[in-house]
């Protein structure tokens, strides 16, 4: 069947119209939803940002599932921002700079609560300054991912004094770290953030 320049563009522009109301429908339905939506969204995995000179990091964390309440592990986020022109560096820095840190006397670390904290470092890139040195960092926004151990309580199991000790889930705490790092351009600056996030227990 052959249809004409004519009808080609009376069935696009009615296609248009049809694709158009859809939108509009599908955005008025999330408008209506959207409180309840975010009544149901968990609350306290984001923390306030903590500003430094030329960036900022705020502390985020995961619901805990069950296999990591079982081992006593929280999963945390160090998010970071920078400035347009600003990195943060990697852990295996390169020829110049320092990767971030968790202060050891972090008040959660201090308290008990947090027996250890790993970060984990998502790929970076490669930097050369003045042609001669080479740096491996991140620019503009990165969220680095941690696994902290939290201190289990443990029981006997009924019944026995020399059985297995039993991992019970944690009741967590609000979470207090203070965290170290450097952003750099042609120099770098150094920064210490006091984080907090209140983390919903359960």
């Amino acid at each position: 069947m052959h249809i004409r320049r004519t009808d080609r563009q009376t069935l696009r522009q009615k296609a248009i119209t049809a694709f158009g109301s859809g939108i509009m429908l599908a955005f008025a339905c999330l408008t209506m939803m959207a409180p309840a939506l975010a009544a149901e969204a968990p609350r306290g995995w984001i923390g306030p940002w903590a500003e430094g000179q030329r960036s900022a990091v705020r502390l985020v964390a995961a619901p805990q599932t069950p296999d990591e309440a079982a081992r006593g592990e929280l999963s945390l986020g160090l998010d970071f921002r920078m400035e347009p022109g600003w990195k943060l560096y990697w852990r295996s820095p390169g020829d110049a700079g320092l990767p971030p840190a968790i202060d050891g006397a972090s008040p959660s670390i201090a308290d008990g609560q947090i027996t250890a904290t790993q970060i984990h470092w998502p790929l970076p890139e490669r930097f050369t300054a003045f042609e001669t040195i080479h740096t491996y960092a991140y620019a503009d926004h990165v969220l680095l991912p941690v696994t902290a151990q939290l201190a289990p309580e443990t029981a006997s199991p009924p019944g026995s004094v020399t059985g297995p000790v039993r991992l019970k889930p944690v009741r967590l705490k609000p979470v207090r770290l203070k965290v170290d790092y450097q952003v750099c351009e042609a120099l770098c600056i150094p920064v210490t953030a006091d984080l907090a996030l209140d983390v919903p227990a359960g």
